[in-house]
């Protein structure tokens, strides 16, 4: 339990710096802070709950975060889907 809360804290943080870099690499839609939150928050959580209790398979692990980061990048930012795809497959 202990190992879980130190990793979903270094998650926490990961998730803080990946919106950082993605605010000053791309361009934002016209959106509310609210939704921002809204948004990373409920990636923060997906990956976690799927990480950490639904799915132990590194594999797919890595497949589901890159998809939801994706999804995140889309919906918030209204950069071309070829500088999208270009710094979702730069988190890897």
């Amino acid at each position: 339990m202990g190992l879980t809360v130190l990793l979903m804290t270094a998650e926490f943080f990961t998730t803080i710096i990946q919106r950082i870099f993605c605010e000053n690499t791309l361009t934002k839609r016209v959106n509310k802070p609210a939704t921002d939150i809204v948004i990373w928050g409920g990636y923060y959580v997906c990956i976690n709950i799927v990480t950490y209790y639904v799915v132990h398979n590194i594999w797919f692990n890595m497949l589901f975060s890159l998809t939801a980061f994706f999804l995140v990048v889309r919906v918030l930012y209204s950069d071309s889907l070829k500088s999208v795809l270009f710094v979702a497959f730069l988190y890897i």
